[in-house]
């Protein structure tokens, strides 16, 4: 109801009251309460005042006096307006309110004084009027007060009304309906999935509160509608709201109703139901800020007969909702489902506007619902839609919060998955240890969280309540997410497209099918040009002609079967008013997919095969069957040079594919004809496949006497790793030792034998900079590298030995280098070179590129090359680190271990290793190659971060710079992912040569470069 308040004052306090912002602090209440205040400058010309102030005073509840002694004064303020208050207040009750605005008689007059709201008959507001704060505490206590008295007017009129009307008492005709929605709405639905679970879960212990933005502007349901709409939340720094902020809101701003926005999916439908929960389990107040005594009625507006009917076949809204919700089953007549909505106590909540046949119709069910909300003007009505079904002429008029709900965040999507899993557990084993299944409930979900978050492409699509669902019911069912994503893609389409809506009763204009040999053309087609995301409708609509006519559809109007699967799928959307395309890139990639395997286009997938754009469509190609083009496409692919070089692809597909044939790589492991990079692909293929045809593979390249030794190994090795050895013996070795120790500077190395090994990072490695990529197979001959990096003791030993002049010690080495705590630890003593006592063993610093060189060479040794380093680090294998492909801090010197604050000895790390046993590969000391890093012959490749280095540098892969125009300790660098300003401080780590009897020795030293 509305309270009525007349503020009565004297005009000569405008400018005071002007000043002192009381009635406008006061008025504020306007926003929490339906109040209406009045006051005489209301009054226009031509109206008669006497009249038109004592009319109001009789319609007005609260008397809000302002006092002071020219109020007193005033004959008319007191004779009129004061008679006229205390006229109704005696007989209507209504409240004098007065509020002392200074100093003044005021206990003179009986009227003020057994009325006076303030605490205390000198707290005036002038008294308080230079102390802001007390004059602040001042009105607050007075807006308190007031509101009490708004709040004590509401009540009684609200029980008045109850007493007065008899309808009101039939209230509790409506508990068996609420029962009835209650056990009908409180569980999540599986309808339209393919899934073995068929148990009740609870909405309610799952339900993530919705997060929705107001409306600001009208967008299009359009991509760039929607960058709109983020751009305006962002400048305007809108924040989100969840359903009781929402409501409250709208209780602020006086507005009654609301429409709420969403993609296909996005929770509006179980919003409504969780509201209509909530109000019949009397949990209104707490979870929803609303009157919880309110009956919900929960209709979707797909079950409207058209408004437009003839009178004796047009359904009028109380019928309507009464055959829905099945209001006569439960004895409830119009007549009382009327009662409820003209008084208040009801609320309507419609669903899914957008699911109303055509536009036209729409059109015409807005009108019907204003109608209704113009009749039932008490009554809150909340309608649902999808951006697209409501749009233009398809909206409602009048007042209404329009909200946009919004994607999941990773910390929902993770909560929905923790009870999901939770309750469905608890279910399955009902009377077992609920805290047991709790527990691994949650740890299924934290599982299937982490593989969404590990997967671009799957954590793209789980945004939505609808296809997360769809991802926990085939991720319960198969006790894991399939790592074939054609499956996952298969039931997300089929929902999508024909599934959801068959489970709601919604008439198809073709099935799932269909719709997709329809869709697979038009993703091929849009993929076809990189990049390409959209196209002009006028061209999809011509691509789409072909395809409706094989499937015998021709007669379909194709515009209006594109728009709606755009307005029913959510597969497809507009991205501006003209341009239309896929909502997500993986239903691209996925139907495009499809109509590769359909047409059998192995050509276009052989020359695509190392383009980014192309790389998931090839691999979704492979997974495919029904028929599989695998074989074929592993048949024309073994002999190019882009197996030769990268075969990561390869090895996702044969994660992927469901069919994994060992005979193309059986065949190209064994043919004398290929490279042997190629073939040692093969090798690690086949490793991959496992299986008796890829085992007699590769005990025939073990028995092969032709075959180079190195891959006759490798396939031995491969052998004992499969635990498949039997009956066959190890190959040969020649005479080198596995390790040897240098003569002159007495460094101990370790062999690093022949052969082929995985070099730089995977395309889609998100954490390697580009110019790592893309990862290939290298062969190199066997070499020798250091086990440790060069230590200050051995440095020392050089220098004395070699006796450098100035310049030349400092071209090698800067003594009184220092960066943040580290330093040079050989100083220059009685013209003889010595190491601070307990650095010894540590690696030597502060030394260039030229002084690792002349190292080298008095050790008749060499800098490596990067592709030696980088094998050496790694292994054959690829590992991301020297250990495996997990990062843990106690197996190097990095920024992340916290006990370091500079470099260590250099055989603290043991478990840091490489597979050839070599130390501090990764953190300690940046270490110099011989390689140059660009080809005008500038800078040098370093590898291996130092101490003040993370994860990301510590890379066996990660490649930095250092110039050697100069000799200088400070130079540019470069570090992934993108350009950093870097101060190399460059300390050594070197390579020599050295000849022998059987074998030439190659030996890596180190040198470290403190990189910030």
């Amino acid at each position: 109801m509305k309270v009525n308040i007349f503020v009565s004052y004297s005009h000569k306090d405008e400018d005071y009251l002007a000043k002192i912002d009381l009635l406008d602090y006061i008025k504020g209440l306007a926003r929490e309460y339906e109040v209406n205040f009045w006051w005489d400058k209301k009054l226009v010309a031509g109206d008669n005042w006497d009249k038109e102030i004592k009319g109001r005073i009789e319609k007005s509840h609260i008397a809000l006096v302002l006092v002071s002694q020219w109020f007193l004064d005033s004959a008319y303020c007191i004779d009129v307006e004061i008679s006229n208050f205390l006229i109704n207040c005696r007989e209507r009750g209504l409240i004098i309110f007065p509020i002392i605005l200074s100093s003044c008689e005021w206990h003179k007059h009986k009227w003020l004084k057994s009325r006076q709201y303030l605490p205390g008959a000198d707290k005036t507001v002038a008294k308080h009027y230079r102390d802001y704060g007390q004059r602040m505490d001042l009105f607050s206590l007075i807006r308190k007060d007031l509101a009490e008295q708004i709040e004590k007017i509401i009540s009684k009129t609200d029980q008045q009304k109850k007493e007065e009307d008899p309808k009101l008492k039939e209230y509790e005709i409506f508990t068996s309906y609420l029962n009835s929605a209650l056990v009908e709405h409180r569980h999540l639905p599986t309808q339209g999935f393919e899934t073995n679970v068929r148990i009740a879960i609870e909405l309610e212990q799952i339900y993530i509160n919705m997060r929705a933005v107001i409306q600001i502007c009208d967008f299009e349901y359009t991509l760039e509608g929607k960058k709109l709409l983020r751009e305006k939340m962002r400048e305007e720094n809108l924040s989100t709201l969840d359903i009781k902020a929402t409501f409250t809101a709208a209780k602020k701003y006086h507005i009654k109703d609301m429409v709420i926005l969403g993609d296909p999916g996005s929770g509006k439908t179980t919003l409504l139901k969780y509201i209509l929960i909530m109000l019949a389990q009397g949990k209104g107040k707490e979870k929803l800020g609303m009157d919880t005594h309110l009956i919900p009625f929960f209709a979707p507006l797909r079950e409207l007969k058209d408004p437009e009917l003839k009178d004796h076949d047009k359904e009028g809204f109380l019928n309507f909702i009464i055959r829905v919700c099945r209001l006569d089953g439960f004895a409830i007549k119009e007549k009382d489902l009327q009662a409820i909505l003209e008084c208040g106590k009801g609320l309507i909540l419609l669903d899914g506007l957008d699911e109303v046949a055509d536009e036209t119709m729409r059109r015409r069910t807005c009108q019907w619902i204003d109608e209704a909300r113009m009749r039932f003007a008490e009554t809150r009505f909340i309608i649902t839609s999808r951006f697209a079904g409501y749009l233009g002429k398809s909206r409602l008029e009048g007042n209404c919060l329009e909200l946009s709900i919004q994607d999941f965040t990773e910390e929902e999507v993770k909560t929905f998955l923790i009870r999901w899993f939770e309750s469905v557990e608890t279910i399955v084993h009902i009377g077992e240890d609920d805290a047991f299944w709790r527990e691994k409930g949650r740890e299924k979900a934290l599982a299937l969280f982490d593989r969404i978050i590990s997967s671009e492409h799957i954590r793209k699509l789980a945004k939505t309540p609808l296809l997360l669902q769809i991802i926990a019911l085939v991720h319960r069912d198969r006790g894991r997410l399939p790592q074939r994503r054609v499956e996952l893609y298969e039931e997300c389409t089929n929902v999508l497209l024909e599934k959801w809506d068959m489970a709601k009763g919604l008439d198809l204009l073709i099935s799932a099918r269909e719709a997709r040999q329809v869709l697979q053309p038009l993703a091929l087609w849009l993929h076809s040009e990189d990049e390409r995301r959209s196209a002009p409708m006028e061209q999809i609509i011509e691509m789409l002609e072909g395809p409706l006519q094989e499937i015998g559809k021709s007669g379909l109007d194709t515009k209006k079967l594109l728009l709606n699967i755009r307005d029913r799928s959510g597969i497809f959307m507009g991205y501006s008013e003209t341009e239309y395309g896929f909502s997500h890139l993986t239903f691209q990639e996925y139907l495009a997919a499809e109509q590769v395997r359909n047409e059998g286009c192995i050509d276009l997938l052989i020359k695509k095969y190392e383009q980014k754009w192309w790389k998931e469509v090839i691999l979704l190609c492979l997974a495919l069957n029904n028929p599989s083009v695998i074989k074929a496409f592993m048949g024309q692919i073994i002999p190019s040079n882009s197996f030769k070089s990268n075969i990561s692809l390869i090895m996702d597909a044969m994660e992927d594919s469901i069919v994994k044939p060992p005979k193309p790589f059986a065949d190209a492991l064994n043919n004398m004809d290929l490279p042997l990079e190629t073939r040692h692909n093969c090798l690690r293929v086949l490793k991959k496949i496992k299986g008796p045809k890829a085992v007699q593979a590769l005990k025939d390249a073990v028995l092969q006497k032709d075959n180079p030794l190195a891959l006759r190994k490798a396939a031995f090795e491969t052998l004992e790793f499969m635990q498949e050895t039997q009956r066959i013996e190890k190959p040969g070795d020649d005479l080198t030792p596995t390790t040897f120790t240098s003569s002159v500077d007495q460094a101990e190395m370790v062999l690093v034998p022949a052969g082929p090994f995985l070099y730089g990072s995977r395309e889609d490695d998100k954490e390697a900079s580009s110019d790592e990529k893309p990862q290939r197979l290298i062969d190199l001959p066997k070499f020798y590298i250091d086990k440790y990096p060069v230590t200050n003791e051995q440095y020392g030993k050089f220098l004395n030995k070699s006796a450098p002049d100035e310049k030349t010690l400092k071209e090698w080495i800067e003594l009184k280098g220092s960066l943040l705590g580290e330093k040079c630890r050989i100083k220059m003593q009685k013209k003889k070179f010595q190491v601070e006592k307990g650095y010894e063993k540590h690696p030597v610093i502060f030394v260039t590129y030229f002084g690792a060189d002349a190292y080298a060479k008095w050790a008749e040794k060499r800098l490596p090359t990067e592709e030696e380093w980088e094998k050496a680090a790694r292994g054959t294998e690829g590992f991301i680190y020297p250990w495996g492909n997990e990062f843990d801090k106690s197996f190097c010197n990095s920024s992340e271990e916290s006990e370091s604050r500079g470099t260590t000895p250099v055989d603290r790390f043991p478990k840091g290793e490489s597979p050839y046993g070599c130390f501090d590969m990764a953190g300690n000391v940046w270490e110099w190659t011989d390689s140059w890093y660009d080809k005008n012959k500038e800078r040098r490749v370093l590898r291996g971060g130092s101490w003040g280095d993370g994860a990301l540098y510590c890379r066996c892969a990660c490649r930095l710079f250092a110039s050697t125009r100069t000799a200088g300790t400070t130079l540019w660098g470069f570090g992934a992912p993108g350009f950093n300003l870097c101060l190399f401080t460059l300390l050594p780590f070197f390579a020599l040569k050295t000849t022998g009897k059987a074998f030439t020795i190659f030996i890596l030293l180190k040198f470290l470069n403190f990189s910030i």
